[in-house]
């Protein structure tokens, strides 16, 4: 019969299958990334036009660079300026639908960068540009 080291011994009890397999089986008890707005949402609606523009840009920035966690930030903080938008317009009715579809389209560029469609990530990030444009008509 073969002799183990007393140490084999001693560790065995603490030896468990979430140890033996660290991976799991696709649960994680690692923290998810939150995509808590890390933008404040500007008390007008120049002002919520301004930062939607520049949150555009810089998750364009991320998509180019491939930092998706950031990509996924900035698509929070578009959310959240989205949503705000209708409620800082001078028409709120007439804002709302083209809230509601940046928001769409934000949504679709995360999905497809998750999806590793950096083709149709981009083509979502283009008619998030057209929904802003739309949104500014409502500034005049």
């Amino acid at each position: 019969m073969p002799r183990l080291p007393l140490l084999v011994l001693a560790l065995a009890p603490l030896s468990t299958p979430a140890l033996a397999h660290p991976g799991g089986h696709g649960h994680s008890s690692a923290p998810k990334a939150t995509e808590e707005p890390k933008t404040a949402v500007p008390a007008t609606y120049a002002g919520v036009l301004a930062a939607l523009t520049e949150q555009l840009g810089a998750a364009e920035t991320a998509l180019d660079t491939f930092k998706i966690a950031d990509l996924h930030r900035h698509c929070g903080d578009l959310r959240a300026l989205a949503d705000a938008a209708p409620g800082r317009a001078p028409d709120a009715d007439a804002a709302r639908p083209g809230a509601t579809a940046l928001r769409g389209h934000v949504d679709a560029i995360a999905a497809h960068a998750d999806k590793g469609d950096l083709a149709g990530a981009r083509a979502a990030l283009a008619e998030a540009r057209t929904a802003l444009a739309a949104l500014q008509k409502h500034l005049e």
